[in-house]
């Protein structure tokens, strides 16, 4: 294969760029392909390349490093897996990526010939957003940033369980009850350290972890508190479709709460992939002094609201 050929592709189904082609590194990019390289994909079905969903598609593509150093995770289609979960954080959960197809070259020829390699990184979903993300000119450092902090971030831990969690999270998405599940497991696995009051906590860390004043932590804490104890009804009475009674807050849906889960999780992991503390240790110790510097604040919240 020569230097400068397509190791690896995945095509966009929801997301278009208005700031042209867009260098990640790595060897990776995003961008749009020649008619002729879409043509080949199309020939590979709707898991590859959905044609109807845009007119001019766009593409995460992998090119061929003499330098291996530069590899994600030792691979070319290392990046690619980065690089969803990057977008997932940035763009929204309802971020659609085909399966990943590896471009090999023909031997003799000036082709290239198609092989689906990574067909369970397409979820098969029902978009609900009427529009396209998209990455505008402003988007394209913030999107590089996070890019290369998962880069680092993904080999702790402490990022990776939440992330696979948030990531399964969104496959379930169709489902509130079930994509609350993935999502609380993913919380927890971020904020707790073998806590016995689990609700307690994760609310009070997560709303101090998150929330940037005393507005947003209440709206943090109360909808954290409602989000559990929704997740709560759901595991242990087997309810599909909880309400939770929160006071002057009124009542939440589980509807609610799971897009609520989706952006406080996406949010935190973020914060947490920019700081990348050093273990879960050192973490839980952070959050811990968060919370005692807002304490009589949150349980003012809690009292008010429960």
């Amino acid at each position: 294969m020569s230097s400068n050929a397509t190791r690896y592709v995945c095509h966009l189904r929801n997301v278009v760029s208005t700031t042209g082609d867009v260098n990640l590194g790595h060897g990776l990019s995003i961008r749009q392909l020649p008619g002729e390289t879409v043509q080949s994909l199309e020939s590979l079905g709707p898991t590859v390349y959905r044609s109807w969903n845009m007119n001019a598609p766009w593409f995460l593509v992998t090119e061929h490093l003499a330098d291996q150093s530069k590899w994600v995770d030792g691979d070319p289609s290392g990046a690619l897996r980065v690089i969803r979960l990057a977008l997932l954080l940035y763009l929204g959960e309802e971020v659609g990526v085909g399966a990943t197809v590896h471009m090999r070259e023909v031997p003799g020829e000036k082709t290239t010939a198609p092989i689906i390699v990574f067909p369970r990184w397409a979820r098969e979903q029902t978009f609900s957003r009427p529009d396209n993300y998209v990455i505008r000119p402003h988007d394209v450092a913030p999107i590089k940033s996070l890019f290369e902090n998962l880069v680092l971030g993904l080999k702790n831990p402490l990022l990776d369980v939440p992330l696979r969690w948030l990531s399964k999270a969104c496959e379930d998405r169709a489902i509130p009850s079930d994509a609350v599940l993935s999502l609380s497991i993913a919380l927890e696995a971020l904020y707790l350290g073998g806590e016995r009051e689990k609700a307690k906590n994760l609310a009070q860390r997560g709303a101090a972890y998150v929330g940037l004043d005393a507005a947003s932590r209440q709206h943090q804490y109360v909808h954290l508190a409602c989000f559990y104890r929704a997740r709560n009804s759901i595991v242990h009475e087997g309810e599909q479709y909880p309400i939770v009674y929160a006071g002057p807050g009124g009542s939440k849906d589980v509807v609610g709460l799971r897009d609520f889960g989706f952006s406080h999780a996406r949010e935190a992991i973020k914060k947490t992939a920019a700081t990348l503390p050093r273990d879960k240790a050192a973490f839980v110790s952070l959050l811990r002094k968060q919370v005692n510097a807002n304490l009589s604040e949150l349980q003012s919240i809690h009292s008010v609201h429960f």
